[in-house]
């Protein structure tokens, strides 16, 4: 990635560089050979252009990389595309989509698979089939993985729409499943023994895993985070896409409401009604690592080729008021809450002198200071990256 030279695979080490360990076990064939180590942090998802003139298709992989941008390292490959790469919290797996033929934007049927840190066999968890959406979560312990699935379907009516909406809660040591029928959104709480999310039978509902009681919010959230064992924010639902400015609601394990804000921007401009709308576009809260006084929010920009996808802000929990962090495709945090990677805008630029393609970059950024860097120079169109929260190498599989 970083010297560039026709999609030439790096060697995958069975170390470890500054940190390995011996193999713990054995998941279906894939043994486990080593915790991620020190360095390497950054998972990314990526199609490295072959010279316009060597005639062969690439496909979306996966690499590990430097936050510098050195020692990059190419974990799967195979006439796949393997997007949405994620860390498991105790760094012994990353989880990923794979789809037949990625080629032209990782499309088509696809599974979600897992393949430990440094390579190796892959192994699937889940076939996703065609059409519906998708969406997937590792409990903090690092020991499952909650993978949502909504399908689409046709009732005998032809004009009348349906969805079919299950949570897949997979062991990744055994592979064993459990089914949350009728869930989507599914969050893990802290100590991974509670989920929320939204339920077919209405509303949104928190779920005790142990006992499988619920609880159903008094009033319904949209992208529910934690930010604690006892408390769920999220947007109201009732103001998601409403002519009114959307608010922040607090909620107890117990359903009942704690407190509201009100987002707005910190420094309104003389367009307030634009700048309204835009708040109205808000697709999506998470958090930010170390930082308790704040989320991160993305506000969905329209994913043409000249604009970001998404432009990201960080809402004060106590004021409400937003601030603008950075811009593109996705963002993932390092574990200190100021440094983040991202893609940048997707562009058509020139591959040779015969073809154009669709090109990205991935950068490095830091909060603090508003720099933000790019890490891979060359052919390249990066379309998703995870960033390996250094706390979690404490945490070990037993």
């Amino acid at each position: 990635m970083w010297i560039w030279n026709a999609i030439k695979r790096t060697s995958i080490r069975s170390g470890c560089g500054r940190s390995s360990a011996p193999v713990l076990f054995v998941l279906g064939g894939l043994s486990i050979a080593c915790v991620a180590c020190a360095d390497r942090d950054i998972v990314y998802s990526a199609r490295y252009y072959y010279p316009s003139s060597d005639g062969r298709k690439s496909h979306f992989h996966l690499y590990r990389v430097n936050l510098d941008g050195t020692h990059r390292t190419q974990i799967t490959d195979g006439r796949f595309g393997d997007i949405d790469p994620l860390w498991s919290p105790d760094g012994y797996f990353i989880a990923f989509q794979r789809t037949k033929d990625g080629s032209e934007g990782a499309q088509g049927p696809g599974r979600i698979c897992l393949v430990k840190a440094d390579g190796g066999p892959v192994r699937t968890l889940l076939d996703l089939g065609i059409g519906g959406s998708w969406d997937k979560a590792w409990s903090p312990d690092g020991r499952t993985l909650a993978i949502g699935r909504i399908h689409w379907v046709w009732d005998h009516e032809p004009t009348v729409e349906r969805s079919r909406s299950v949570v897949y809660l997979i062991d990744a040591r055994t592979g064993g499943r459990r089914h949350l029928q009728g869930w989507t959104g599914f969050v893990w709480s802290p100590d991974s023994t509670h989920g929320i999310g939204l339920h077919d039978d209405g509303g949104t509902q928190i779920i005790d895993l142990a006992t499988g009681r619920t609880v159903k919010l008094e009033q319904g959230i949209s992208y529910p985070v934690w930010l604690n064992q006892s408390t769920v924010v999220g947007l109201d639902v009732n103001k998601v896409n409403a002519p009114t400015v959307p608010i922040l609601r607090f909620i107890g394990l117990n359903g009942k409401e704690k407190r509201t804000v009100a987002i707005k921007w910190s420094a309104p401009t003389e367009y307030p009604r634009q700048q309204d709308d835009r708040l109205r576009g808000i697709s999506s809260l998470a958090l930010i690592p170390g930082d308790k006084a704040g989320l991160i929010c993305a506000i969905d920009a329209g994913n043409s080729t000249l604009s970001p996808s998404y432009d990201y802000y960080r809402i004060n929990l106590a004021s409400g008021e937003m601030k603008h962090v950075a811009d593109g495709q996705f963002l993932s945090w390092a574990s200190d809450g100021n440094r983040f990677c991202a893609a940048s805008v997707r562009d058509i630029r020139p591959l040779g002198k015969q073809i154009n393609v669709w090109m990205s970059s991935l950068h490095v950024g830091n909060k603090r200071s508003g720099t933000i860097v790019p890490i891979t120079p060359g052919d390249v169109w990066v379309v998703g990256a995870d960033w390996l929260k250094k706390d979690s190498r404490a945490k070990q599989r037993k």
